[in-house]
């Protein structure tokens, strides 16, 4: 497994290659860390490790798996976008979400936007507070009938982590229920077992609905598809993609 790790100066950077960390030490493969800076570095300084940097790197060697480190400056546009293209090479993707503080939230959330509008790979994201060994138990899958949703349910099912699998609907019609309920024959059909479990937002947003609903399933894993309203105006209004990226106290594996 190839995993790229944009690093976002935030603590809970050490969450996500820890997560990378476990996954490559369990599977094999290899972790790039890659640090963006905001204005064109000399060759002299790209081949220079920041100091926050240099730490995280002495603490991912004490896991003895195979990794790097690049510096992304982003000569010939934003550094985020440009990560966003390098991890088109890759096969998945692990950064930190839900910042401590709105300047923190801020840029965590620029990188995301980045990578789900321009990378086409699945983006596993963890919360500051998170610790693991790379063993999922349990997943929430929330289901929408959207291309999204769906792209994001096979995204994770790829991975073929052997966990537990619940598929919720938020405020589903009979219809979008339907399509929950067939998605469960087909994995059962694969020998997987799930169950369906479908909730209300009860006057709440989605967001709320799905986060509540990981909590009470003790779930360590929440699978959404990203963004079905435009990337513009979820940034410029809010929508459920953006809340749960900031707010989310569970990891999360988005895709769209």
């Amino acid at each position: 497994m190839d995993i790229l790790v944009p690093l976002t100066d935030t603590p809970a950077d050490a969450s996500a290659m820890q997560l990378a960390a476990a996954l490559v030490g369990a599977r094999g493969g290899h972790i790039t860390l890659v640090q963006p800076v905001e204005s064109p570095l000399p060759d002299v300084a790209r081949a220079e490790v920041p100091p926050r940097v240099a730490t995280l790197l002495r603490r991912v060697a004490q896991w003895s798996v195979p990794h790097d480190i690049q510096i992304e400056d982003g000569r010939a546009e934003r550094p985020v976008d440009a990560i966003a293209l390098r991890a088109q090479g890759f096969d998945q993707v692990i950064m930190a979400c839900a910042g401590h503080d709105h300047a923190e939230r801020r840029l965590q959330h620029a990188q995301f936007s980045s990578l789900v509008s321009r990378s086409g790979r699945p983006i596993l994201a963890l919360p500051g507070r998170t610790r693991f060994d790379g063993i999922f138990k349990r997943a929430v899958i929330g289901w929408s009938a959207t291309p999204e949703s769906a792209r994001a349910a096979h995204d994770f099912l790829s991975l073929d982590f052997a966990c537990a699998l619940v598929v919720t609907t938020v405020d589903g019609s009979d219809r979008v229920n339907e399509h929950a309920q067939a998605f469960i024959n087909s994995l059962m059909r694969q020998g997987r077992e799930a169950i369906f479990t479908p909730v209300s937002s009860d006057g709440g947003s989605v967001a709320e609905a799905l986060l509540g609903h990981a909590f009470d399933s003790q779930a360590d894993l929440l699978v959404c598809g990203a963004y079905g309203h435009s990337r513009a105006r979820e940034w410029l209004l809010g929508g459920t993609t953006r809340e749960l990226f900031e707010r989310t106290l569970t990891p999360l594996f988005l895709s769209r």
